[in-house]
């Protein structure tokens, strides 16, 4: 099954146009799995739920293109937010940017 996700960047805008939510999608060399990278919400913007609103249509949309799972590397003080999002964390804890890390997927 040919897949159409390559790359996404997905961002969430106020009224306004502020963008105040971001994060990009990148599918792996077999195009099973789909990769969230440096999802981040403007601090002011934090505790409004859209972190959480963003997650769910990173989840819905590569589940609509035929993925099997999403990964990323969450960092330690986000680990929470994802296991509520239904993200599992595998292995240990690793350091990316001078940044404590974990890797967490969740099935689609």
């Amino acid at each position: 099954m040919l897949r159409s996700l390559i790359a996404c960047i997905l961002s969430l805008y106020t009224d306004d146009n502020k963008a105040v939510a971001t994060c990009r999608i990148l599918p792996d060399s077999d195009h099973r799995k789909a990769n969230l990278q440096r999802m981040a919400v403007l601090q002011s913007y934090r505790k409004q739920s859209l972190g959480k609103q963003l997650l769910q249509y990173i989840i819905e949309y590569p589940q609509s293109q035929g993925f099997q799972a999403i990964s990323l590397h969450a960092q330690l003080p986000a680990q929470a937010f994802y296991q509520n999002c239904g993200f599992i964390q595998e292995g240990q804890t690793f350091q990316e940017a001078g940044i404590d890390h974990t890797n967490m997927t969740r099935t689609l």
